[in-house]
């Protein structure tokens, strides 16, 4: 009981957080993501040190932040083009100097371009998503809360009623049970989006919500891959009763382009 009380309050923290960045605007919740991309990175990162054989991680991810952080300057104005573009080249140029030098290994190199796949691209649409939707901002928390929901009801489901288990060489806790209740609570929500707001169609937030549980799912079970390959429990202990940043963005990583597409599309 006592774990529940954690995992709901450190919830509702990060919820909180994150629908205050949302809602104070653009810049703001750009800001937020930022944040939260340097966490990631730096769990992502301890993942592949080992206590006796300390990698230097330290400039092949500063090159990937900075590849980043250019990407999102590059998008308030043209102007910053040239600047973000000298600092990359810079930055790689250096790369390549303490790579010769044997400073840097190709352990750290390849983990800080892993990195810009696997969190570094899905959490610029997360930004994209930010700036082409400012106006509209509950479009934005319907992503959050998607994803919220399904992880929450998945493991309430999953914990009372699961017995079929879907990947348990992977994750031995997830089940079939908690995955359709997940998406039951997810397409609930979208219904519920679709009555207040009226920004698409029925069908169209139910097929947004189930999609996006999808892919949530997806990643969720990659994370989860990842970690059990690593003889880890956890990507980091900074949030209380659920582990890393990354333990709770690992959803979000694999859903947010899929979000932010079918958006478009449904703009059109």
């Amino acid at each position: 009981m006592k774990l529940f009380w954690i995992r709901t309050v450190s919830a509702l923290v990060y919820a909180g957080l994150t629908a205050l960045s949302i809602f104070a605007g653009w810049y703001w919740f750009s800001i937020f993501i930022v944040l939260i991309v340097v966490l990631c990175l730096v769990e992502f990162s301890s993942l592949f040190i080992e206590k006796r054989n300390q990698i230097n991680f330290v400039l092949p991810n500063l090159t990937a932040f900075a590849l980043f952080l250019g990407c999102v300057v590059v998008t308030l104005s043209e102007r910053f083009v040239m600047p973000a573009l000298l600092a990359m080249l810079f930055l790689l140029f250096l790369n390549a100097i303490l790579f010769i030098g044997k400073k840097v290994t190709m352990i750290s190199l390849g983990v800080a371009a892993s990195s810009v796949f696997y969190i570094l691209t899905p959490l610029f649409f997360v930004i994209l998503l930010g700036q082409a939707f400012s106006d509209k901002p509950w479009l934005i928390f319907a992503f959050f809360v998607f994803n919220w929901l399904n992880d929450t009801m998945a493991y309430i489901v999953g914990s009372l009623v699961g017995k079929t288990k879907i990947l348990p060489e992977i994750s031995p806790g997830k089940s079939w049970e908690g995955f359709f209740g997940g998406l039951a609570f997810t397409v609930f929500a979208a219904a519920i989006f679709w009555y207040y707001l009226r920004t698409f169609e029925l069908q169209e937030w139910v097929v947004l919500g189930a999609i996006t549980t999808l892919a949530a799912t997806l990643g969720d079970f990659f994370e989860s891959a990842l970690k059990r390959f690593m003889h880890l429990k956890d990507s980091g202990k900074l949030m209380p009763g659920h582990g890393g940043v990354l333990d709770r963005f690992d959803g979000i990583l694999f859903s947010a382009p899929v979000y932010f597409f079918i958006l478009l599309f449904l703009q059109r």
